[in-house]
């Protein structure tokens, strides 16, 4: 049962986030910063029993076991569905390197290196949504946009790409699928198999510990 104690507590800690701030002023950073600064990710990482490190898709796929959980402010008013686009457009931008780092961190105060570490890729999604919103034939290349990096702002700008793709005659599948591609390497159906791989390995931990 030691597997299913060490999950146990990873899902308690991850609760103690800060006092939440309006949902509006909820930003990239001030999300990934609740992230790495409870330890939610590095948690989460030596709670998986998989190979290598935890998918990226922690970050906003419920149905995963390892899930991140909402913050308190968008649990209060129901708008898990929204946390989860803008932190699978944050996916889409976390390189590899920077993925192993954020699983790599402790619990910790956060220094003026780790801040600008976390604004970098808050700096890199707000980039990546506007490439994505011309893709789609939201937005007019070259122009720029006022949005502000929340996570609130970026669900919303997110399902319009998703609006954008079907008009293009994306059947809602492919779209499912491509952003999936974006954020964490594979399509969704693969991602489903990785999961039911690694809880098989995990079951199997349990019963042989």
């Amino acid at each position: 049962m030691a597997a299913s104690t060490a999950y146990s507590t990873v899902v308690d800690n991850a609760m103690k986030s800060p006092a939440p701030a309006k949902i509006g002023d909820h930003t990239v950073q001030h999300e990934l910063e609740r992230l790495v600064g409870n330890g939610v990710i590095s948690k989460r990482q030596k709670a998986y029993l998989g190979d290598g490190f935890v998918s990226k898709s922690i970050l906003f796929d419920e149905k995963n076991d390892l899930f991140v959980g909402l913050p308190d402010q968008f649990a209060l008013i129901s708008e898990g569905a929204r946390y989860r686009r803008g932190m699978t457009t944050v996916a889409m931008v976390i390189t590899q390197q920077q993925w192993e780092e954020l699983c790599n961190l402790e619990s910790t105060e956060l220094d003026e290196d780790r801040r600008n570490f976390l604004v970098r890729i808050q700096d890199a999604t707000m980039v990546r949504i506007l490439e994505l919103e011309v893709q789609a034939g939201v937005k007019e290349a070259g122009k720029a946009s006022r949005a502000r990096p929340t996570i609130h702002s970026l669900a919303g700008r997110l399902l319009k790409v998703r609006e954008g793709w079907k008009k293009q005659g994306m059947a809602d599948l492919d779209v499912e699928n491509k952003i999936h591609l974006h954020a964490v390497g594979f399509r969704k159906g693969q991602q489903n198999a990785v999961f039911r791989s690694a809880r098989m390995r995990s079951t199997y931990c349990w019963f042989t510990e």
